[in-house]
């Protein structure tokens, strides 16, 4: 079994609300070829987003990227994935990995193999039992039962939308039955809320765009509810900003260079409750932590 490094969570301060304000369109010196329904996780431990496949005019993509911030820089692993696209991939903090399951090859096959990604190479897992071959699936950490969760997706024969929630242990796959779960659907947005140890899922596909919101606490599914439109005059509840366990490393806050590393690590996660506002409905979203 591939041995990835193992991360400390220690809490650390995180960005003030308005030093995230706006998008900023970055030009690096390298860009990774066009692509569509590709993977892209944050490796905390490494610090930086590794992308992985996607489709591109016709044919899939089997390339390792990582972005640093500044620049995009082309990975060599010893060993890759199969080009795919349309596939499910998370970071997992237990394991200090990306995680990566499923999605659909150049022949158009919907695969069911699972990967770890240790920043270097990537290792083929061989569990016991899998979540099936399946496409357009998400895949978040659960901080709440320390695993990496899969929910969802097009599966089975027809392919069909799921609604099954699975559990990565680094070792092998289990299905988590919960009372209450979110109709079946793909492509639909998903990420770890860390301050509330809980993954939040948000949209999708299921014949029609979606515009749900979901919570999963570890061990049950609960829908949140929101309107699309907020009452005129009204402002998002959203809470101040609040302190987040997102580094790797532990840092002496006395220091200008700590306080700069923290910034540059830290993150600002808003508790998500009963909306006064939210998104219209849409599939393949993106959610971050």
């Amino acid at each position: 079994m591939m041995q990835c490094t193992r991360v400390a969570i220690v809490l650390l301060a995180s960005l003030p609300l308005a030093a995230q304000s706006g998008w900023v369109q970055r030009s690096p010196a390298h860009v990774p070829p066009v692509r569509a329904w590709h993977g892209l996780s944050y490796d905390l431990f490494h610090d930086v987003h590794v992308l992985f496949g996607g489709g591109s005019t016709g044919a899939m993509l089997g390339d390792t990227w990582q972005w640093n911030g500044i620049d995009w820089q082309q990975i060599a692993p010893t060993r890759s994935p199969p080009a795919r696209c349309c596939h499910a991939m998370a970071y997992d903090v237990s394991l200090g990995c990306v995680v990566l399951h499923g999605g659909r090859d150049n022949a158009g096959i919907v695969l069911d193999d699972t990967w770890q990604f240790d920043g270097a190479n990537w290792v083929q897992q061989a569990p016991a039992q899998t979540p099936g071959a399946r496409q357009t699936a998400g895949m978040a950490f659960s901080f709440a039962r320390f695993h990496t969760i899969l929910f969802g997706g097009n599966g089975g024969t027809p392919l069909a939308p799921r609604n099954d929630t699975w559990e990565w242990n680094g070792s092998n796959w289990s299905q988590v039955v919960t009372a209450h779960r979110p109709p079946p659907r793909s492509a639909f947005a998903i990420t770890s809320d860390i301050v509330q140890g809980r993954v939040v899922l948000f949209g999708g596909l299921s014949g029609t765009d979606l515009s749900d919101l979901w919570s999963f606490d570890g061990f049950d599914w609960s829908a949140l509810p929101h309107r699309r439109r907020a009452p005129r005059g009204a402002t998002p509840r959203w809470p101040p900003t609040r302190r987040v366990a997102c580094s790797c490393s532990s840092v002496d806050s006395r220091s200008p260079r700590a306080r700069r590393r923290r910034t540059r690590r830290g993150c600002t996660t808003a508790a998500i409750g009963a909306l006064t506002c939210g998104p219209t409905r849409r599939s393949r979203g993106a959610l971050s932590t």
